[in-house]
């Protein structure tokens, strides 16, 4: 892990999700590139004399911003904000923005805050966050209000049981820079013991990982998100892994509901890959 990009909006879930990053940083030796999207209402520009004066209230407000962005980076990081790159831009395109620039410097994760202007604010994951799960191709890591600083020791991937090896190498890549054990937690209908062995028969002799597999029944009528919350809450969970394969995901791991708040969803980081 090498760069980080954290989206920025200066609210408090954005400074949780920023100092997050932080550790995380530090622990595995990488970047941070704090990014703000200035969004100027539209009825400010439309009454600009010509282009030239639209271009200037632009750079005027990305220039505050900047500025703004800096002094709030030196009073969250004290003395310790060498390497961390700052970036505003103006766009009312608030996700592709952020993944343009996520490719662009080559990161390694998204992290960001689960409320405000550039988080989650409505069922479970507000539009930005779950546009920006469904279309990014760099794994996205949700923080929830309150999140402390410290450093995960327990990572529990989630698993659908397929591409288990791929998606364990993936998951390595945080679980080894963070030196974290992961435990594979499965829900099924089917036999529990011949889930286990066809779990075992799917994972590597060596993941490079402290690796514990947990196959659970399958409760009928129950929504995955409130088995999955059940376990997080009863074992040692730091950060869940998810593996997200199309748009409607959320929806599937609500059973269709959209009446779960975030008061209700996971209490913990939520790491998503992209299938």
């Amino acid at each position: 892990m090498k760069q980080i990009l954290v989206p920025f909006d200066f609210s408090q879930n954005a400074e949780t999700a920023l100092l997050y990053a932080k550790g995380v940083a530090e622990k595995a030796g990488a970047g941070i590139t704090v990014f703000h999207i200035v969004n100027i209402p539209a009825n400010i520009l439309v009454h600009a004399a010509d282009d030239a004066a639209k271009e200037a209230i632009i750079e005027k407000e990305e220039a505050n911003k900047l500025a703004a962005l800096q002094e709030k980076i030196a009073l969250l990081f004290g003395n310790v904000h060498h390497g961390v790159q700052t970036r505003v831009a103006f766009s009312q395109l608030m996700v592709e923005k952020t993944l343009e620039l996520a490719l662009a410097i080559k990161a390694d994760v998204i992290i960001m805050g689960t409320h405000g202007a550039s988080g989650i604010s409505q069922f479970l994951f507000g539009s930005n966050t779950s546009t920006m799960i469904s279309k990014s191709p760099v794994p996205v890591l949700a923080i929830p209000p309150g999140t402390a600083t410290a450093l995960p020791k327990h990572i529990v991937y989630a698993s659908d049981l397929e591409h288990i090896p791929g998606e364990l190498q993936r998951i390595n890549v945080f679980a080894s820079a963070l030196q974290a054990s992961v435990t594979l937690l499965h829900f099924t209908t089917k036999d529990l013991q011949a889930t286990e062995e066809k779990v075992a028969a799917h994972i590597p002799a060596d993941t490079g990982i402290n690796l514990q597999v947990v196959v659970l029944p399958l409760q009928i009528g129950v929504t995955l998100l409130t088995q999955i919350r059940h376990y997080v809450t009863t074992h040692p969970t730091d950060w869940v892994v998810m593996v997200t394969k199309e748009r409607g995901f959320w929806s599937k791991l609500l059973g269709g509901s959209k009446t779960e708040s975030m008061a209700n969803a996971l209490p913990v980081p939520l790491l998503s890959l992209k299938k």
